[in-house]
This record gives C-alpha cells, sequence and structure tokens, in this order.
C-alpha cells in the first residue's frame, strides 16, 4: 500500500537484482519493461529519464508539478491519463518526485490511478512513435552521462 512506503522501500527497489529489463529498456527495447507493470514496480523506469525539472522546458513541456496534477485531476474525471508517451513518462517521474520528497505523497488515494498510469505508459511505449522515441533514448542517455538535453529538439509539445 501507498502508506507504507518509505525511504526503506526506494532503497530495496533501486538495489533489486530483478532490474535487468531496466538495461534494455535503457537501449531502446521497450518490450522488456514487466508485465503486468504497477506502480510498486515503477520506480526504476520512472527514473531512467533523469531529473524532468531540468529538461521539461528543452523537450516542450510545462514544469512536472503543472503535468502531473494537470494529467492526474483529467484522470480522476475521465478514468483516463491523457497525454504523449513523453507527458506520461513525465507524470510518472513527478509521481515519484513526491515520494521521494515527502513519504505521504501521492496520496493513498491515488495508487488505483498511478497504476493506470504505469499500465497505459507501458502500453504506449509499445508503439511509441519515432519522434517520442528519439526524444525519450535522448533522455535516457542524457540522464546517464553529463550531457545536457540538445537544441534543437527532436520533439515539441502538440498538446
Amino acid at each position: 500500500m501507498l502508506e507504507t512506503r518509505t525511504a526503506f522501500f526506494l532503497m530495496d527497489q533501486t538495489s533489486s537484482t530483478d532490474d535487468a529489463w531496466l538495461d534494455q529498456v535503457k537501449a531502446g527495447d521497450f518490450s522488456a519493461i514487466p508485465d503486468p507493470f504497477t506502480w510498486d514496480r515503477a520506480l526504476l523506469l520512472s527514473q531512467a529519464i533523469g531529473n524532468m525539472y531540468r529538461h521539461a522546458r528543452a523537450v516542450g513541456l510545462t514544469k512536472p508539478r503543472d503535468l502531473y496534477e494537470e494529467r492526474l485531476e483529467q484522470a480522476k474525471r475521465t478514468g483516463q491519463w491523457r497525454g504523449t508517451t513523453v507527458e506520461l513518462w513525465v507524470a510518472l517521474w513527478y509521481a515519484y518526485h513526491l515520494v521521494m520528497m515527502a513519504v505521504d505523497l501521492p496520496a493513498p488515494e491515488d495508487e488505483p490511478y498511478l497504476d493506470q498510469l504505469c499500465t497505459q505508459l507501458r502500453d504506449q511505449l509499445q508503439a511509441v512513435p519515432p519522434h517520442e522515441k528519439a526524444t525519450l533514448m535522448t533522455l535516457i542517455r542524457i540522464a546517464w552521462t553529463t550531457e545536457r538535453y540538445p537544441l534543437p529538439v527532436p520533439f515539441s509539445y502538440q498538446g
């Protein structure tokens, strides 16, 4: 349950030996993402794109917090997360950013929506358009090096 998450949970998940799939994802093989893919398994994937506060504007997005809050409210109203694959991954990144900043966030009642976000993101990654895949692969590469996001960006927000 979400309310039992602590820094120990985060450390435990990041030290898992069952994360070989992440190397495949970082190489561009999104089919390696576990299925089913739920909130409690998503930390490693969420962090693969690096610090989105640093790169959101470069890929044409609003602040991650604003994007997350808007999309979560839409999901609560409509039952679906709306957005591109890049936007959904940024929303997932921000949800885990909340966990790392405050143990009681996101709210426990949001966990079903976060499970849905993970499932929807995994599904969208299976057929991600080439321009979005190029953006994601650039973000992943930068997250694991000291490079900065190059301009012009291969993807612009079509919101």
